[in-house]
């Protein structure tokens, strides 16, 4: 038992938050979440071995480094009594050990097997979605996920990986693109255009092969935007991808000026209230950041904010330099995970959270190829 939660605990770890997306199994989900953190924090803990090989491995410095920052934040402008940021700091020194470890302890089945598994898996979710809710035309489609964007992550994720990944598409590989487009597409969510491009652009190139794909996406936007539904091409197509942003960055903004130098605290990505306009209060609206850098800014202010996100550009400038000739499809799958997200967080709060899913993939490709590319240098 311990083994499998050692080789697989990233794998249990995504797919449980499909489980806190989704009402239904929410309770559950977070059961399985306290389950996963409270044993990989018991094993890190009694487990000297997997210190030593893991959390101290020079391969996962990044990690090292965030939990560090986040140590000296806590001493500095927490106490043991603010459970909430306590709890933040060890669900983040815990979320890196369970990536850290599921890398080092089974990386070839991360490197062979596991992104065709998380595609079967959100296929089957997406299946599941148009089982739970066929309304398609009274708002944007969310299925059984709480959020559409978040349907829109797992689908416009599950999209790339199947398409980056094979080079020969069976026909279940182009029915499972074409749902995962569909579905995309139906969620409303502006995000998925730039994000599906991104895919074929790092499948692809600048090839005549992309070039005939825009032509037939121009094609469909024009035809879809004529139409009356809520999809992502028509709702780009009523103002663009940013402007509905607008308010979210100057109320996170305001919250940065009005604490610039150390932020709010570790628990808080949002700021305060105080900053809402308004005509916003009382909605029942949750008018965060909705940017993954202005959050940490919010979260750690200027000076440790800027820190963070300088380890994060260092290492994600240096595999993109490293592996820019490489041909293999995992490298690029992984590579796209890293780009979406860092172009997602400039909509969406993302990079900063514990239990979101294209985050804890973001971390997992970053270490995965800071990994593959010691090998490599090694095996040189």
């Amino acid at each position: 038992m311990i083994k499998f939660l050692i080789k697989y605990g990233v794998v249990l770890y995504l797919i449980n938050t499909i489980f806190l997306s989704i009402e239904s199994t929410f309770v559950i989900g977070n059961l399985i979440f306290l389950f996963i953190m409270s044993s990989y924090a018991l094993l890190i803990l009694i487990n000297p071995s997997f210190f030593r090989n893991v959390i101290l491995n020079k391969t996962f410095l990044i990690f090292f480094l965030i939990n560090l920052i986040n140590l000296i934040y806590f001493f500095c402008f927490h106490s043991f009594g603010d459970f909430v940021a306590l709890k933040f700091l060890l669900a983040r020194f815990v979320q890196f050990g369970i990536i850290a470890g599921s890398i080092y302890y089974n990386f070839n089945y991360y490197k062979s097997n596991f992104f065709r598994h998380l595609s079967l898996f959100l296929f089957v979710l997406m299946l599941f979605c148009l089982l739970g809710d066929f309304d398609f035309f009274s708002g944007r489609y969310r299925g059984l996920i709480w959020n559409p964007n978040m349907l829109a992550s797992f689908s416009s994720v599950g999209f790339a990986i199947v398409l980056i990944t094979i080079d020969k598409y069976k026909r279940i590989d182009i029915l499972m693109m074409t749902l995962f487009i569909i579905i995309s597409l139906l969620t409303g969510s502006r995000g998925i255009l730039i994000t599906i491009p991104l895919a074929f652009i790092i499948k692809f190139g600048f090839s005549l092969k992309n070039i005939l794909y825009s032509l037939l996406a121009i094609i469909l936007h024009f035809s879809i935007s004529q139409l009356d539904l809520n999809t992502s091409i028509n709702r780009f197509s009523e103002r663009t991808i940013f402007s509905s942003r607008l308010d979210n960055w100057n109320y996170a903004i305001q919250n940065i000026i009005s604490k610039p130098l150390f932020g709010f605290g570790l628990d808080k990505y949002s700021g305060e209230t105080e900053f809402i306009p308004y005509f916003e209060k009382g909605l029942g609206r949750s008018l965060t950041a909705h940017n993954g850098y202005l959050s940490l800014f919010i979260q750690y202010g200027m000076i440790f904010g800027s820190i963070i996100i300088f380890l994060i550009f260092k290492y994600c400038v240096s595999l993109f330099y490293f592996f820019k000739s490489y041909a293999d499809n995992i490298v690029k799958a992984n590579l796209y995970i890293i780009l979406s997200t860092l172009i997602a967080s400039l909509y969406e709060t993302m990079i900063t959270g514990i239990n979101e899913f294209q985050t804890i993939l973001f971390w997992f490709s970053l270490v995965f190829l800071i990994f593959l590319k010691k090998r490599i240098i090694n095996e040189n």
